[in-house]
């Protein structure tokens, strides 16, 4: 399976972000990927107050992942109801969204805490690979790569819009030999941003790296994941089969 990671910036204007999105998933199908991520609220910008956007805006990149035969991970800040969530929605081959995914772990300390957080954890077969995703923030949080791999997840695809990568990327590289999947991170260009990275969980077998773009590089770069290899390793290794999950509960402490 081969990613292609858009390390891109956005800009307040949908259009050309819509436009731009198209021209970047016909040259990633032109290089072989299968999948092609972007940054975290490609679409809307990642920007506050928040723009959202309806979900039609979606219609033109599911008319040519049909066309290319390409799947699609594309973000935005989307309007449901009386909310606000950020929001990720994978797109499959045929053009069908597989995964309509609302960050979990929202910066509630920050400017996004007028956001609604999202409640569940999803993953959706895609070339008969088990593929999760998660935003941002989710990262942080152990918890968020290990619900994905308690629910099959082989690849976790992570969109972000962030700075201070370098120790970010230590806690991806880190979820990837704990959980046994590959992850793989974009982020847009910019001064302490960028390191768009692709981790393996092979981390006993050599370095686990297989991409990383330089913090103001903007364009395409691409990693393939060898799904054998990974299904083997996790036969054969010891990740996550041997967990005692009873003595895990939390239990309140008197004083």
């Amino acid at each position: 399976m081969r990613i292609a990671l858009a390390q891109v910036p956005s800009s307040l204007n949908v259009r050309k972000n819509i436009d731009s999105a198209i021209n970047l998933i016909r040259e990633a199908k032109g290089n072989g990927a299968d999948i092609i991520i972007f940054p975290e609220c490609y679409l809307s910008s990642y920007t506050f107050p928040p723009r959202p956007l309806d979900i039609s805006v979606l219609d033109p990149l599911k008319e040519v992942a049909l066309s290319s035969s390409i799947g699609v991970l594309i973000t935005m800040f989307t309007e449901r109801e009386d909310c606000i969530t950020d929001s990720a929605y994978l797109i499959g081959r045929d053009g069908n969204i597989l995964i309509s995914y609302d960050k979990v772990h929202t910066c509630d300390f920050s400017h996004e805490h007028v956001l609604k957080s999202g409640r569940d954890f999803k993953t959706a077969i895609f070339d008969g690979v088990s593929i999760g995703v998660m935003i941002c923030y989710d990262r942080e949080y152990p918890e968020s790569a290990r619900t994905l791999f308690l629910k099959g997840a082989e690849v976790i695809l992570l969109s972000s819009d962030t700075g201070c990568m370098i120790p970010r990327n230590e806690e991806v590289k880190v979820a990837a030999m704990q959980n046994a999947l590959y992850i793989a991170s974009v982020n847009p260009p910019g001064k302490d941003k960028g390191l768009s990275a692709v981790y393996s969980p092979f981390a006993w077998e050599g370095d686990t790296l297989l991409s990383l773009s330089d913090e103001l590089y903007s364009g395409l770069t691409y990693a393939d994941l060898d799904i054998p290899r990974l299904r083997k390793w996790r036969r054969d290794e010891d990740v996550g089969k041997y967990r005692h999950v009873g003595a895990y509960s939390i239990r309140a402490v008197q004083s």
